[in-house]
């Protein structure tokens, strides 16, 4: 948590926590990451637990962290990178409006 409020202080990176509205209860981030000032380019990256996934929650923050950016950073660019097999993800960023740009696996490189 810490970290978080020193990079958010920094710009270095902007991480939002999320509560459910109702109990309170952290269920995940929504973070502006990668951040590129010249050309004013953030990327979106996010996690849910898993007990809160498919009920809106990380759309919802999506979309308030892209008009965060565009009304406060005066973004030009906002991307969300997913990995095409995680279609959960894939769909937040197109249920948020997104327009797939490339598709790309990632791998994971453990050993490398």
């Amino acid at each position: 948590m810490h970290v978080h409020r020193v990079n958010f202080l920094l710009r270095d990176e902007f991480t939002f926590y999320i509560l459910d509205k109702l109990s309170g209860a952290f269920i995940g981030t929504c973070s502006l990451v990668r951040v590129d000032w010249q050309v004013r380019r953030f990327e979106i990256g996010y996690w849910i637990r898993q007990s809160a996934s498919r009920q809106g929650f990380m759309s919802e923050a999506v979309d308030g962290v892209t008009q965060f950016a565009f009304k406060n950073l005066q973004a030009n660019r906002i991307e969300i990178r997913c990995d095409t097999r995680n279609s959960a993800s894939c769909r937040v960023a197109e249920l948020c409006g997104g327009v797939v740009v490339d598709f790309k696996v990632f791998q994971n490189h453990i050993g490398v």
